[in-house]
């Protein structure tokens, strides 16, 4: 089994790697780091992909690198349903309604489950717990596994809000939070403030996209 990792060497790509080393080492599964390009990679280009992926062979999580030519969104979909992954790990700025978002694309139409990580702001402080805003796990399972695999890990309390009522009146997390949002549920309004006022790790989890309709 094994899951991918798309990078572009942005800053967000370094949150998906350490996403992915928590990943890796929490299921022992295979990270294949991916880069999609619009020409031939330079040996340049490799090196500095060899590189960003070090933390995860640093932390000995099994790491398989692979460079593809073509739309990004495209074929992080197409090799993420070739593979079989588990998981897309990728990272985010957080802009979900950008038109050129590669991350915002593949959580829409992605056949397997998306983990899309946003950086914190400035320092990045350890993780001192998670926190889990969710539809209940009937309705989102991934969100729930995932914030119970990764607070597991990590050996910190995970808080799991369940179902969403929305944000009045909600503290906003402090810096070393990791906040798990179910997408959905972002989405439908009762946190449609929150990704942007939030300065922690904050952790979007997409469920497969329904097949399409035959």
């Amino acid at each position: 089994m094994s899951f991918l990792v798309p990078v572009d060497l942005s800053a967000p790509s370094h949150a998906a790697i350490e996403l992915a080393v928590w990943v890796g080492r929490a299921t022992g599964e295979e990270a294949v780091v991916l880069h999609v390009t619009q020409g031939s990679p330079s040996l340049d280009l490799l090196a500095d992909l060899y590189e960003v992926t070090w933390p995860l062979r640093q932390a000995g999580v099994r790491t398989r690198l692979r460079t593809l030519q073509g739309d990004p969104a495209g074929m992080i979909q197409a090799e993420a349903t070739r593979r079989h992954c588990r998981w897309v790990v990728m990272g985010t700025r957080g802009h979900l309604d950008h038109p050129a978002s590669t991350a915002a694309a593949v959580m829409r139409a992605c056949s397997v489950p998306t983990l899309a990580m946003r950086p914190g702001s400035a320092v990045q402080h350890d993780i001192s717990h998670v926190s889990l805003w969710a539809r209940p796990r009937s309705q989102a399972p991934q969100a729930w596994d995932i914030a119970n695999l990764l607070g597991s890990l990590l050996n910190r309390p995970v808080d799991l809000q369940g179902l969403i009522g929305g944000t009045e009146g909600r503290d906003h997390c402090a810096m070393d939070t990791l906040l798990v949002l179910d997408l959905p549920s972002l989405k439908s309004g009762g946190l449609a403030c929150t990704l942007e006022e939030e300065h922690c790790r904050v952790l979007l989890v997409a469920p497969p996209a329904p097949a399409p309709v035959q």
